[in-house]
């Protein structure tokens, strides 16, 4: 059998098995969670650094929605090689060109101030690199990296460059070749993830898509707690991100606050993040809003 039908053949479990728990569970199981806005914070920023938002929100009966989003606290938009629809940091540059949009670079290929309707936000530049092991988010790079069989290569490369290396959904296992085959890490995997915490900047320590959607398949909300627990005995404060895939409402759901003085810059959030002066924000995202991605609706 090819890697294809391998392929289409765990799509269509996966739907099958929430299909049924969708359908024994009711309408309650989808909407589980009101997708609000993020709580301001006086005196204090949200840093959301992971996000994979669908370039289809440039589209014009969309973009209204990503200008509410960007001009608010500061966005990581992530690169991922495996995301080519995603919406990158240089999509956002060229909202300048929209009618009404200020864009301005605050340090170049990095970080910009976002401004429409009377409300100002960041965009921030990340990239998730894909190792084989562990993905990890890079911070703070202008370029892009190329994957990795090895997360431990990513992290120096990363860090080489003058980079910020955060060790991305780590008590999550997901197989390049069949996404749909994500689990929990197993011993070996654990020994791995000690290893890197020696030369990791920090750890997500809540990502906003560990969610309990399918009984005994993906029901992760305890992979968060798992992660938690392995920042404070590694000695990290532990991260949180929304890591929104496509849908413009994931993003924000999680974050870090950060203390406001001044327009941001990347010096300033790298300083902030490896000296722990953040607080977190931990909400996950709907199972509808999960199922709506999925199906890229």
């Amino acid at each position: 059998m090819n890697n294809n039908s391998v392929s289409r053949r765990k799509v269509l479990e996966a739907i099958g098995l929430f299909s049924l728990f969708a359908v024994l569970n009711g309408k309650a199981h989808l909407e589980n969670i009101t997708m609000d806005e993020a709580p301001e914070m006086p005196g204090k920023i949200l840093l959301d650094a992971h996000n994979h938002i669908g370039k289809r929100y440039l589209q014009p009966r969309k973009l209204e929605e990503l200008l509410h989003v960007i001009t608010s606290g500061i966005v990581g938009i992530s690169y991922c090689s495996n995301k080519n629809n995603a919406l990158s940091y240089d999509d956002v540059l060229r909202l300048r060109h929209h009618p009404g949009v200020s864009v301005e670079e605050i340090n170049a290929g990095l970080l910009c101030q976002v401004a429409y309707k009377g409300r100002t936000g960041y965009a921030m530049k990340s990239q998730e690199i894909m190792a084989e092991d562990f993905h990890i988010l890079s911070l703070g790079l202008s370029r892009n990296l190329a994957d990795r069989p090895v997360a431990a290569d990513a992290i120096n490369e990363i860090k080489d460059a003058g980079g910020m290396a955060i060790i991305a959904h780590p008590m999550v296992h997901i197989d390049l070749k069949h996404p749909l085959s994500i689990r929990p890490i197993n011993e070996y995997e654990l020994a791995t993830l000690e290893q890197l915490s020696e030369i990791a900047d920090e750890i997500e320590a809540f990502n906003a898509q560990n969610i309990n959607l399918i009984p005994g398949r993906m029901w992760f909300n305890q992979l968060n707690e798992q992660s938690r627990i392995f920042c404070r005995q590694s000695g990290f404060n532990g991260f949180a991100v929304s890591d929104a895939h496509d849908r413009i409402e994931q993003v924000k759901r999680s974050g870090v606050y950060l203390e406001q003085l001044g327009e941001p810059t990347m010096k300033y959030i790298h300083v902030s993040i490896k000296v722990g002066l953040f607080e977190p924000l931990e909400r996950y995202i709907s199972n509808l809003s999960a199922v709506k991605a999925f199906l890229g609706l």
